[in-house]
């Protein structure tokens, strides 16, 4: 991708949508998951209310996404089954 990113809720609240210069995508687990690949992180903490954090070396990480709701915790639970 070029240019920078940046991550907004999308307007019906539900997903997260990447902007970058040149695409605008919804992300969902897997997105979640490439960024733990990305990172090479161990582990993924989703939490209602934080952002997402990840576990790298030991060492707990906010990552570059937007602070959780209930409805967005369970749709990535629901997208895991």
């Amino acid at each position: 991708m070029v240019g920078v990113e940046r991550w907004s809720v999308s307007p019906t609240g539900l997903e997260w949508v990447r902007r970058t210069a040149d695409t605008i995508h919804a992300a969902g687990i897997n997105e979640l998951f490439r960024y733990c690949a990305e990172k090479k992180s161990s582990d993924l903490h989703i939490k209602a209310g934080a952002h997402p954090t990840i576990r790298v070396n030991g060492a707990l990480q906010a990552g570059d996404f937007p602070v959780l709701s209930a409805p967005e915790c369970a749709k990535l639970a629901v997208e895991m089954m």
